[in-house]
C-alpha cells in the first residue's frame, strides 16, 4: 500500500503550492507513514477544532490505527479523528 501511495504523491505540498498531487488524509487510513499536512479544508467550527488540535499547515502526522475514528499521533500524543475530520486534512508523504 505505501508503494502504492508513493506513485500517487507525485510532488510535495509546502506553503502555497498546489495540492494537486496530495490526498486525502482518509485516504491514507492503514498506511502507517509519516505525512505532512498540506491543507485544512473549510472555516467551520470543525476546521478550526482541527487547528486547535494542532493539526495545520506543514505539521506531521502518523497514522495509527485506521477506522472510524482513526487513531493519529502528532509529536508524540495520540488522538481520534472521525471520517468527517479526516476528509478536511490533504497531506503528503513527510520529507525525511
Amino acid at each position: 500500500m505505501i508503494r502504492g501511495l508513493r506513485q500517487i504523491f507525485r510532488g510535495r505540498c509546502s506553503g502555497r503550492e498546489s495540492t494537486d498531487s496530495a490526498v486525502l488524509l482518509r485516504d491514507c487510513c492503514g498506511c502507517k507513514e509519516r505525512l505532512t499536512v498540506c491543507e485544512v479544508r473549510g472555516n467551520d467550527c470543525e476546521s478550526r477544532r482541527l487547528s486547535e488540535l494542532g493539526i495545520c499547515l506543514g505539521r506531521t502526522v502518523t497514522i495509527v490505527r485506521s477506522g472510524n475514528p482513526a487513531i493519529l499521533e502528532m509529536d508524540g500524543s495520540r488522538f481520534a479523528l472521525s471520517s468527517d475530520l479526516l476528509e478536511r486534512v490533504v497531506v503528503t508523504p513527510a520529507h525525511g
